[in-house]
């Protein structure tokens, strides 16, 4: 692989800075934060632009301001919390929703080579994090003989299966958008073909080890999409790809049936769904649980419709309003809402939270105006895995999303404000 790019020596710190950030980003650790840190103070290290013109230009770009809204709400929301101590966990965690942007906003927009040089890390990142996962599963299935160990949070060693999912999802879906582009005509087209045809199936097989139920969907969702695209502007290769990788993963399905986990999860939540409503008190299961969180939240954001709880009590009032519906599973696990819509909405009420769907809404009308197409299939599943995940609860969601919605973003060379 060949890492080189066009910038000046501060511009190529930066985007060494970001690839670096991306490398770890699916292993869960500190040194990703440390970057992020980094980033933020870099933004001061710039002999070529005043800081009044970088802020001057951050500030009338419409995107950007919507990106950091998410975050500053959170400080709004301050105002009128009583939970200050959980209030400063979140916005701890939150952080990055306001860090990234800021600074990637006010650099120089991403050039596609620069694009796909940072791409390069986070594909390894997911490489090596995703092999640690198998040969850790392998051994314990070797010293156990339990197929569990093969799947599901069994199998992911650094993050939950939902958010490993999304990060192997979007890279697949990344690693197909760049087949359809490669050029027939030079000389490495097999070999560049034949490596990102390798990692891309090995990306599915970890989506289905994983066991998500939202990621196996989500992500198969958007290949097939893709696939159907491509097929209609005559790529069959891709498209034929696509149907191999389906076939394999079929006769996987059809030889380990009684053993793998996704198929059981599925099988359970359809019949808990089936079976109909229980009651709150005895409810435990994933899918009938989610039911009785988003009935609780409806609850309390009815009453608390105008400006939300505050930053701070929304835990509070969902452990309340659990007590008060005998609903012990939510109470024991200190669920929350499982949908970042319904979590938004209870936490700033309706204007916070329109505010937040606009902040994803704005960006992705002017990527299509752009033809910025890989933001799109960004957006799409983001905006899905948030329907059944509250995605920017946890670092693994808020890193990812600021990570990868800033640099999609900052990355048309027209202006997008």
């Amino acid at each position: 692989m060949t890492f080189s790019f066009n910038f000046k020596d501060r511009s190529k710190n930066y985007i060494l800075l970001i690839a670096i950030s991306l490398l770890f980003l699916p292993f869960r650790n500190n040194i990703s934060s440390v970057v992020g840190i980094i980033l933020f103070l870099f933004f001061f290290i710039d002999k070529e632009h005043k800081l009044s013109s970088k802020l001057k230009d951050l500030f009338t770009n419409k995107v950007a301001i919507l990106t950091l809204s998410i975050y500053l709400i959170h400080l709004i929301g301050l105002l009128y919390t009583s939970n200050f101590k959980y209030a400063s966990l979140d916005l701890e965690i939150k952080l990055p929703l306001f860090i990234i942007p800021f600074v990637i906003f006010s650099e120089k927009k991403l050039t596609s080579e620069n694009q796909n040089y940072i791409f390069k890390f986070f594909t390894l990142g997911n490489i090596l994090a995703l092999s640690i996962c198998f040969i850790r599963a392998s051994y314990r299935f070797y010293v156990t003989n339990s197929p569990t160990v093969l799947f599901y949070n069994e199998f992911s060693r650094f993050m939950h299966p939902s958010y490993f999912s999304l990060y192997l999802g979007f890279n697949t879906v990344y690693l197909f958008y760049k087949i359809s582009e490669i050029d027939k005509n030079n000389a490495n087209y097999k070999t560049n073909l034949f490596i990102n045809i390798s990692i891309s199936l090995f990306f599915i097989f970890g989506i289905f080890a994983l066991s998500s139920k939202a990621g196996i969907i989500i992500s198969g969702l958007a290949l097939i999409y893709l696939s159907i695209k491509e097929l209609f502007k005559k790529q069959v290769l891709l498209s034929l790809v696509l149907v191999s990788i389906a076939a394999i993963v079929l006769i996987l399905i059809s030889l380990f049936k009684n053993d793998i986990v996704a198929l059981s999860r599925f099988e359970q939540a359809k019949h808990e769904l089936a079976s109909g409503p229980k009651s709150a008190s005895e409810t435990n299961g994933s899918s009938n649980s989610r039911v009785e969180i988003w009935k609780s939240g409806k609850e309390i954001l009815v009453k608390n419709l105008t400006f939300g709880v505050g930053t701070g009590d929304i835990k509070d009032e969902l452990m309340k309003q659990y007590k008060k519906a005998n609903f012990f599973h939510g109470v024991e696990n200190e669920n929350n809402c499982h949908n970042q819509y319904l979590q938004f909405f209870i936490l700033f009420g309706i204007t916070g939270g329109l505010i937040f769907i606009v902040s994803f809404l704005y960006p992705t009308i002017i990527s299509i105006r752009n033809h910025n197409a890989l933001y799109t299939y960004f957006i799409f599943l983001m905006v899905t895995n948030m329907l059944v995940e509250s995605m920017l609860e946890s670092k693994a969601g808020v890193e990812f999303y600021a990570l990868f919605n800033a640099i999609l973003l900052n990355y048309n060379s027209k202006k997008i404000n």
